[in-house]
């Protein structure tokens, strides 16, 4: 008796028996009983491994089908195309059709036909392994997409053939469809309600100019003027929103600069008598950040025009954003005139306008407040830019 392995494992044994003289078996015996041993491991291990091939092609097969891919190859030399059974369902054609290189090209729309062609061009030409999104027209005349992959393979140094897939990918791009369609609509509807509440902001702050003309006690003339300008200020970040292409962010810098101009002529500075600086990187604010750093913009240039300069009395107004690292974002606003009143602390302050400031600074931007009165007043407001805001300012290079 011997072992009969396949595939190196023991999968039985093999003897030779005498069923009515009992011998002891001579060499040659044995010999043959080794060669019938290593024909028998032999046509098994065959068998295993077509059984095993089989079952591979069945899984590869089924894979295919229920991911709608196909695969092919095309020999360079013959200029030979060899298709899986999936692409001749995909392509809706005869299974029987002689193909080629020309027939297979022929089912791709104009477009889409140059497109693959440039692609088989320089995977030839510069074994450069190409991944393309293509339309075709099928044998049932149905427009569909597909993802066609080509891999160039070489021998000394040259394209030899060119392996690929190609999957039906035409309800992804349905879908696709379908969600960008969705996204144009929610766009225009967002840009409709940004742009109506600009209007009615307007409208508000029309309402106020009205009421002040039929009072004339002084200081409820400067309150429905400032209740004017705090409402210009979030009536901007609208309008901002409404123009730009992106309607979550606004380019805060173009905001910051006519805010500060819009005030300037409210108030009627002289240009001449102050001079105003401006110096803001190139930051994008979402709306919830936006406003609050407007209102607070706002109220402090509105405080340093009214009261840290006398008349004609020139000076220096400046406003400055800086996007700091780790996404931090620096606001200052400061002047060099009068300063603040030694008894005003800004931690406990009873004017409305301050307490405005340190509320949006503290509980809108989650940042910090801090006060330097060694020149003027120097306001300054750090807080940390939200994630959307921080990715989308990468996205374009800010």
């Amino acid at each position: 008796i011997l072992p009969l392995h396949v595939n190196s494992e023991l999968y039985g044994f093999i003897g030779l028996d005498d069923r009515h003289v009992s011998r002891k078996r001579s060499t040659e015996d044995i010999a043959i009983l080794q060669i019938a041993a290593g024909i028998i491991s032999t046509a098994l291990e065959k068998e295993t491994a077509i059984t095993s091939l089989t079952q591979n092609e069945k899984l590869l097969n089924t894979t295919g089908q229920v991911a709608r891919i196909g695969g092919w190859e095309f020999e360079i030399e013959h200029h030979r195309l060899k298709w899986t059974a999936e692409m001749f369902q995909i392509l809706e054609t005869n299974p029987e059709q002689d193909i080629s290189l020309e027939y297979w090209i022929n089912y791709f729309t104009p477009r889409s036909r140059k497109t693959l062609e440039s692609a088989l061009k320089k995977a030839i030409e510069n074994t450069r392994q190409f991944d393309v999104e293509l339309e075709i027209l099928t044998g049932n005349k149905l427009r569909k997409w597909v993802h066609v992959i080509g891999k160039p393979e070489k021998e000394l140094g040259r394209t030899v053939k060119i392996i690929g897939v190609l999957q039906d990918i035409t309800e992804r791009k349905q879908y696709e469809e379908e969600i960008t369609v969705s996204l144009k609509e929610k766009e225009l509807l967002l840009k409709e309600i940004h742009h109506r509440v600009k209007n009615n902001m307007q409208v508000i702050s029309s309402l106020l100019r009205l009421q002040a003309g039929a009072i004339t006690d002084e200081k409820a003339l400067e309150a429905l003027k400032e209740g004017q300008e705090r409402i210009r200020a979030m009536s901007l970040v609208y309008n901002k929103l409404h123009q730009s292409g992106n309607l979550a962010v606004i380019n805060f810098d173009e905001y910051a600069r006519e805010l500060v101009t819009d005030l300037v002529r409210s108030y009627a500075i002289n240009p001449s008598g102050i001079k105003i600086s401006i110096e803001v990187d190139h930051i994008r604010l979402n709306v919830d950040q936006a406003i609050p750093c407007g209102l607070i913009i706002n109220e402090l240039i509105v405080n340093t025009l009214k009261y840290a300069f006398t008349y004609q009395q020139p000076g220096n107004l400046w406003v400055s954003l800086k996007d700091k690292r780790r996404g931090l974002v620096e606001l200052v606003v400061g002047d060099n005139g009068a300063g603040m009143p030694g008894d005003i602390d800004i931690d406990d302050t009873k004017t409305l306008g301050l307490q405005l400031v340190k509320s949006l600074t503290e509980h809108q931007l989650g940042g910090k407040l801090s006060l330097d009165r060694s020149q003027g007043a120097v306001f300054t407001i750090v807080f940390r830019r939200k994630k959307e805001e921080l990715n989308a300012s990468k996205n374009t290079g800010c």
